[in-house]
């Protein structure tokens, strides 16, 4: 157990009552002290929930990082939001990904007459898939300051809870993204040496290239350049169409697609698991206690449970 854990042993309960049946409650303890480790995080400042029932090991946790107002919203309609994969942040993940499977064709065939199929690879559509991203990171700086600012939030939910999306409707899973690429040639080379393999049996370039739309829709949103690794991301994926899909403007004057995700109807279906919001934290700030606090407040006048709130251990001074 570690140093943390042991502080709080005693209020471990050992109650028949599970605390996931427990109505809200603002059973709150407060920590404030030097370095310890907290389930394999340096933390200085937490917030941790005193449960009244008991309360069971969620497992692996994932962090969806935001701001304080992207937070906000998300507790307030308890749902989340998965864009679409050709609106992300960064438009070069959607040519990445094409380019690597252009590239395996051309190694993977001795053959000078696959221009055709290369370039059909290009009008794949991915205006369908909706992603939502997490992290096994949930303090990150990069993350911090890519995703979420100054008065950012990282949100834990428990991974089984995530998973359940694959049960709401066919074309949702929970993907982990590969940047390995050996791992990523891997995933790419059993389609890429199928689709040469019809092509060269005389079938036209388009009508190959359909025949495997489906799956390279699949495999394209897990592939990411090598030198984000250290997002350890994880995706929740949606490739379909049978869905209620919405817009929204971004500040540049442009609209992004996306859809919702329910978090409730999630953790309905995931009995394993005693609180939706396991592990939360803020950003580096010089005011963490404050940050944390804050927080707290968002959760509470929410009415939602939270088993534990923690400062960023990292020192950055935002401009």
């Amino acid at each position: 157990m570690d140093e943390i854990g042991r502080h709080f042993a005693h209020f471990n309960n050992t109650s028949a009552t599970r605390e996931r049946d427990i109505p809200f409650h603002e059973n709150f303890l407060e920590y404030k002290g030097s370095s310890l480790t907290f389930e394999d995080r340096d933390v200085e400042k937490f917030i941790v929930l005193v449960p009244k029932g008991s309360l069971v090991d969620c497992g692996e946790v994932l962090y969806h990082y935001t701001n304080r107002t992207g937070a906000k919203g998300i507790l307030e309609s308890r749902k989340i939001w998965a864009s679409e994969f050709s609106s992300l942040n960064d438009p070069e993940e959607l040519s990445y990904s094409r380019n690597m499977i252009k590239r395996r064709i051309g190694v993977l065939s001795s053959s000078e007459n696959l221009t055709e199929l290369s370039e059909e690879i290009g009008s794949i559509s991915f205006s369908d898939v909706f992603i939502s991203s997490f992290s096994k990171a949930g303090d990150s700086l990069p993350q911090w300051r890519m995703y979420a600012g100054e008065d950012g939030v990282s949100l834990g939910f428990p991974r089984s809870t995530l998973r359940n999306v694959e049960s709401l409707a066919s074309g949702f899973a929970l993907t982990e993204v590969i940047y390995d690429t050996e791992e990523q040639m891997r995933l790419i080379d059993p389609v890429v040496n199928a689709m040469i393999e019809i092509y060269q049996s005389g079938t036209g370039a388009r009508e190959t290239v359909e025949k495997f739309e489906s799956e390279i829709r699949r495999i394209a949103p897990a592939l990411k350049q090598p030198g984000y690794s250290s997002e350890r991301e994880v995706r929740i994926v949606y490739a379909g169409s049978n869905i209620d899909k919405f817009s929204r403007n971004r500040s540049d004057g442009s609209s992004v697609n996306y859809i919702q995700l329910n978090l409730e109807e999630l953790f309905d279906i995931d009995k394993s698991v005693d609180i939706l919001f396991d592990t939360v934290g803020t950003a580096p700030t010089d005011n963490s206690l404050s940050a944390i606090r804050t927080v707290k407040e968002l959760f509470i006048t929410q009415r939602c449970k939270v088993r534990q709130i923690s400062s960023s251990m990292h020192r950055f001074r935002w401009s």
